[in-house]
């Protein structure tokens, strides 16, 4: 199926769906699941709790070519990820699921664009700071009149900042 066919949608529902609820019954009440399109959120109380979930998608891959990208993920750990947890942390997945052994492992990650994790605060906002600072640069250096420089700045700069909210 090509990328942009009407159909494209619906059966990625259909196909997403069971695997949705295996992953749910697989976890059982140790985790919560977010789902949005493509893009998958997991919580769990415990590393190995992880464990059924990596088979279930082995399973997932094996019948349906559909393959989760380790390098692609985060493991936020809600601790301190400091380099001695990190290297338990790998060491463990090195051991348990080894076909996870190359996910990020950090204290903060980004899931549909906003950050979650104990280390979310600060990277929340560096993006949309960093566009309004380039937007508002531009709006003052373009040598606008006043009315117009403030036109601008209500419409381009501002409106950076509540993206967010």
């Amino acid at each position: 199926m090509l990328q942009g066919c009407p159909c494209s949608g619906l059966l990625f529902a259909a196909v997403s769906d069971p695997i949705l609820r295996a992953q749910v019954k697989a976890a059982g009440d140790q985790y919560l699941l977010k789902a949005c399109a493509d893009d998958l959120g997991h919580a769990f109380r415990a590393l190995r709790s992880l464990r059924p979930m990596a088979d279930l998608f082995l399973r997932v891959a094996k019948k349906s070519n559909l393959k989760l990208k380790p390098t692609k993920c985060v493991l936020i750990i809600c601790e301190e990820a400091t380099p001695s947890l990190q290297f338990k942390v790998r060491r463990w997945l090195m051991e348990a699921i080894p076909s996870f052994c190359n996910v990020k492992i950090m204290n903060v990650g980004v899931y549909l664009g906003f950050a979650v994790g104990p280390r979310a605060g600060t990277m929340q906002w560096a993006a949309p700071v960093a566009k309004w600072r380039s937007r508002a640069e531009a709006i003052s250096s373009s040598g606008a009149t006043s009315w117009v420089a403030s036109k601008l700045y209500c419409t381009r700069a501002a409106p950076v900042l509540t993206y967010k909210c």
